[in-house]
Order: structure tokens, then sequence, then C-alpha cells
């Protein structure tokens, strides 16, 4: 899914990123709910 000239590092950091902003509008749901 991610291309392959990326650095195993930037890759971490985006996944990161995108797990940091499911957890956060995880709890804004659960908040609004």
């Amino acid at each position: 899914m991610y291309p392959l000239n990326l650095p195993p590092l930037q890759i971490l950091h985006l996944s990161s990123q995108l797990l940091w902003a499911g957890l956060i509008l995880l709890l804004v749901g659960l908040v609004a709910a």
C-alpha cells in the first residue's frame, strides 16, 4: 500500500499519525455520544 521508495521511519511516522488520529476521533465520538 505504501510507496516502496519511502524510508521505514517515514512509514512508521505516517502510520503512527493515522493511529493517533483514529484514537482521537474515537474519543470524540464517545464523548459526543
